[in-house]
């Protein structure tokens, strides 16, 4: 889903306004910024994607999100959690634990 902006071709007049290296220096910078920008978008895409799947599983959606930003945090700067968040976060450590066990 990426799109490449390489097809874009500036103005002559605004590449002759700069100096020869300079141009295609800015140029460069504009289609990397361009490019992430596009790649930022097809990943906020793809994680709207999970949240449907996720959703569609029946998992509780506040629940899961709040999961999800908690786990982002330090764990001491985690706040109280609810009893439906400690169910899920207690079934992803021990998932988890499972995986690593397998991995030794």
């Amino acid at each position: 889903m990426t799109r490449k902006r390489t097809d874009i071709v500036p103005k002559v007049e605004e590449v002759n306004r700069l100096e020869g290296d300079s141009a295609a220096q800015l140029l460069g910078y504009i289609l990397r910024l361009e490019n992430i920008a596009d790649r930022v978008e097809d990943l906020k895409e793809e994680k709207r994607d999970i949240y449907k799947e996720a959703k569609a599983c029946g998992f509780n959606m506040t629940t899961v999100s709040k999961m999800y930003t908690n786990r982002r945090l330090a764990r001491k700067n985690r706040p109280q959690n609810p009893e439906m968040l400690e169910v899920y976060e207690a079934a992803i450590m021990d998932l988890e634990s499972k995986i690593k066990g397998k991995n030794k």
